[in-house]
């Protein structure tokens, strides 16, 4: 891509406050002054970009920095690094090696000595970036002029590509490591436009990072919650075990339910999205598992068991199969219903159906959110179902869906929403807790990938034998909390068939 003249001093502005290892050692002063701003500008460097969106020196400069992780270098490590990814730079879709493909009595280059041209290339623009120092607010305002560019030339490329796919001859964009994807056709547009606006979309996560001065204006802010009382404390359990220990769920948190299959996860996750509506706070469900039907049948039982207590218990099953044992059962169902549907005290219900796949599910979201439900808590069964159009693996996957559903409703928002997730415990855990019902589980409880555990604020273990749903009741563990301490492991009260959840005191005794 053609660069200018003020988008080339940008882009040295921008690695010139994260390449230090070329300083000349006898400037103690350039050194002191770079020593200031480097390790705020690498950390937001390598927040910023996620993916490789430079050419050339800049290009290679990135993947040391991002991808290889070395953040401080020499010359000679540089170098180095150069022998040890040559393969990769001859095939790099970023670095053109053609300048250097010709000798100047126009004979042939080969590989060695396009290579070692390219060092020469690479040293000199390492030493100009190391020994060149920009402020703070220069590198801010130099990544922003950067991006804009970026965005504008890659949407112009977006066009020009997407014509060809849907050309008889369809389209080769090229990849690392000298791989080539061939793109043809209505689908093949949709999952290359997908692939490469996530590119776009990633460059606008710099704008979540915040900075905040403890100060006189923090002060009083401070105060106002004071009186207000913390406005982003919106719901609790209803479970006395758990509310006394963790409090409010707040928006931005991450609630997940954890347990085996058929465990009784969707069935607590839906009981807390009824507790979330009752209290007019408007909910959004996206069933990767299970369908529609079935959540508003389990949502009605659980207010009817809720709206008639024990004298009234219905089950999810006889709703959705309209399958009633008696007409005060039926009447007390379409009164439940005819409320979660018109009641305006309590909070709008809306379902998001289809496939997740991980290149767009975020924007799905955030288009639900503006034209369909501006929902205070956002609801997924489950996380690991997420695909990928682009054949990325399933930790992979399942890892950074967890990363961005944190980042989204915790920063990218208009207002942060409450998560509600589930996961599935591991099979040797769940086969260990029967055998072992006192044994507790920790953070190595979850499947799929790390992120199940790691970034929730707050993961609840269910565990329950047959015989103990039979005589309601349900074992429950702090598997991980973010905020605050653990509660200890506990039996309550369960209903599953009309979703309801309650503390019992005898269970513990």
């Amino acid at each position: 891509m053609d660069i200018n003249e003020g988008i080339s001093e940008s882009l040295d502005n921008i690695f010139a406050a994260v390449i230090v290892g070329g300083i000349d050692t006898n400037n103690m002063d350039l050194i002191q002054m770079k020593k200031t701003v480097y390790q705020y500008s690498v950390n937001k460097f390598l927040a910023t970009y996620s993916d490789n969106i430079f050419e050339g020196c800049y290009s290679f400069l990135y993947t040391v920095l991002s991808t290889l992780k070395v953040k401080l270098f020499t010359k000679n490590q540089l170098e180095s690094l150069v022998d040890q990814n040559a393969d990769n730079i001859l095939k790099s879709p970023t670095i053109d090696l053609s300048e250097y493909s010709v000798t100047t009595t126009g004979g042939a280059v080969g590989d060695e000595e396009k290579i070692e041209a390219f060092k020469i290339d690479l040293f000199e623009k390492f030493a100009e970036l190391s020994n060149r120092y920009v402020s703070e607010e220069e590198f801010n305002s130099s990544i922003k002029l950067y991006n804009l560019y970026y965005k504008d030339k890659l949407m112009e490329k977006i066009a020009l590509n997407m014509a060809m796919i849907m050309s008889p001859t369809g389209y080769d964009d090229r990849l690392a490591r000298g791989r080539t994807r061939h793109y043809q056709g209505a689908d093949d547009a949709q999952k290359y436009y997908n692939t490469k606006i996530a590119i776009i979309r990633a460059l606008e996560e710099e704008n979540s990072i915040k900075d905040t001065l403890i100060d006189d204006k923090w002060l009083e802010e401070e105060a106002k919650k004071d009186v207000t009382g913390d406005e982003d404390a919106i719901i609790d359990m209803g479970i006395p075990e758990i509310d006394d220990v963790h409090g409010k769920l707040r928006r931005g948190n991450i609630i997940e339910f954890m347990g085996p299959a058929k465990g009784g996860k969707t069935t607590m996750a839906t009981y807390l999205a009824e507790r979330c509506l009752s209290a007019g706070l408007n909910v959004a469900i996206w069933p990767l598992e299970g369908e529609k039907d079935e959540w508003t049948s389990l949502i009605q039982a659980i207010m009817v068991r809720r709206f008639k207590t024990n004298s009234m218990v219905t089950d999810k099953k006889r709703i959705l199969e309209r399958r009633y044992e008696s007409e005060y059962e039926k009447q007390s169902v379409l009164s439940a219903r005819q409320i979660l549907a018109t009641d305006k005290s309590r909070g709008r219900l809306s379902f998001i159906e289809g496939t997740a796949y991980i290149e767009n599910f975020i924007d799905v979201l955030d288009n639900h959110y503006e034209n369909k439900n501006a929902f205070d808590v956002i609801v997924i069964d489950s996380p690991i179902l997420v695909l990928s159009m682009t054949g990325r693996g399933k930790v992979e996957r399942i890892s950074e869906a967890y990363t961005l559903l944190k980042n989204y409703v915790s920063n990218k928002m208009k207002r942060k929403a409450l998560c509600i997730l589930t996961a599935q415990l591991k099979q040797d855990v769940v086969d260990m807790l029967r055998k072992n019902p006192k044994e507790t589980i920790d953070v190595t409880a979850g499947g799929e990938s790390a992120e199940t555990i790691r970034t929730p604020d707050y993961v609840i273990g269910l565990m329950s034998t047959k015989n103990e749903r039979s005589l309601g009741q349900m074992k429950i563990y702090d598997v991980a909390v973010r905020h605050g301490a653990s509660f200890d492991d506990c039996y309550i009260g369960c209903q599953l068939g009309c979703g309801y959840f309650f503390s019992d005191p005898a269970l513990n005794a």
